[in-house]
């Protein structure tokens, strides 16, 4: 697939101070962009006059286009022998470049002409979630908030899809990889508690999100929501507008999938439902990894990453889901831990605790 470059006007007010030219080599996962938009956020709040082009892939694109001082978004799908980087070198060697940032290990920056270059180098880490380590490259000490930029017609939407009348519970019960997927029964039967009469939401709204394709999966999810509580919103919006409606929901419970990245951007409760994967978040992870994430709460199965990886037989290009172990208590548990801290503000805490 041929690469295809979105350029964008940009109000020349917005890049009179320096005109600085930045080259953004960024992700390709949803949930990686999530995280990569504080970084490019950063850049233009320090840097109003910056003019930023953004290469990332298709998934990237949308959550990132929006960024204040983006002015150009090049879209890759990757091709065989890395030939999709020889395309992306042909539409940006033409450019004297003040910054070159590299979070792909991809090279390129080397072969561009550059005033700087900050490039992320995989092999450096041993262990925790690589997007820790992008704001060291970038030369800062902590990973910036994420920050997402939805349309006005999106925010619209999600008004509509999403309307004001008491709280509402965000489901993501889906994932890009099966190992991560949570039981959808489990799903059910978590919703029927925190909606119960004894829960923390008594009645409410449940908001059902997931993309094109995963209907089938979603449906047993769907059909256990009582209609005039259920909101459908699987495969039925793009994105940035996912993004807005989570801003209105008061909880999200999900598996490690872009969709949690998007409720953390959108600073909303969240339980992140993790299993065969190291996350940005939780205990593991050194304190203060992400400082922002104070609404977050980790529920972890009780078999860890390194024995779920050095089991007999494991491939995780064949293994089914992984999340077996993580009963509903235990994610109930959490979930009332985490409005229960939320409800004192005051009390220090570290990020995924």
């Amino acid at each position: 697939m041929a690469i295809r470059p979105i350029d964008r006007a940009v109000p020349a007010v917005a890049y009179r101070a320096r005109m600085s030219r930045i080259l953004f080599l960024g992700p390709t996962h949803l949930g990686d962009a999530a995280v990569a938009s504080g970084l490019i956020d950063h850049l233009s709040r320090t840097d109003p006059g910056a003019r930023i082009t953004l290469v990332c892939g298709r998934l990237a694109a949308p959550i990132l286009a929006n960024t204040p001082g983006v002015e150009r978004v090049i879209v890759f799908t990757k091709r065989r022998f890395h030939r999709h980087w020889l395309d992306i070198w042909r539409q940006c060697v033409g450019t004297r470049w003040d910054w070159v940032i590299d979070l792909r290990a991809s090279g390129i920056g080397y072969m561009l002409l550059a005033r700087r270059r900050s490039v992320y180098a995989p092999k450096a880490e041993r262990h925790g979630h690589r997007t820790a380590r992008w704001a060291h490259v970038m030369g800062l000490a902590e990973l910036p908030r994420p920050r997402l930029h939805a349309t006005a017609e999106q925010q619209a939407t999600a008004d509509a899809l999403v309307p004001d009348g008491g709280p509402v519970i965000a489901l993501a019960p889906r994932a890009a990889w099966i190992g991560k997927i949570w039981p959808i029964e489990r799903f059910a039967a978590l919703a029927e508690r925190l909606t119960a009469a004894s829960g923390p939401f008594p009645d409410a709204r449940i908001a059902v999100f997931g993309g094109p394709g995963e209907r089938d999966a979603v449906l047993p999810l769907l059909e256990s929501i009582p209609e005039s509580r259920r909101i459908d919103l699987v495969g039925r919006i793009d994105l940035m507008t996912a993004y807005a409606a989570l801003t209105r929901c008061a909880l999200f419970v999900g598996n490690d999938s872009g969709l949690l990245y998007l409720s953390v951007a959108a600073d909303i409760p969240a339980v992140a439902l993790v299993g065969p994967s190291l996350t940005l978040f939780g205990p593991e992870q050194p304190p203060l990894v992400a400082p922002w994430a104070r609404k977050v709460a980790v529920a972890r199965t009780p078999t860890t990453y390194d024995e779920f990886v050095s089991a007999e037989g494991y491939d995780h290009r064949r293994t089914g889901s992984l999340m077996g172990t993580l009963e509903v208590d235990a994610v109930e548990a959490v979930t009332l831990a985490l409005l229960a801290r939320l409800a004192q503000p005051d009390r220090p805490v570290h990020a995924g605790r």
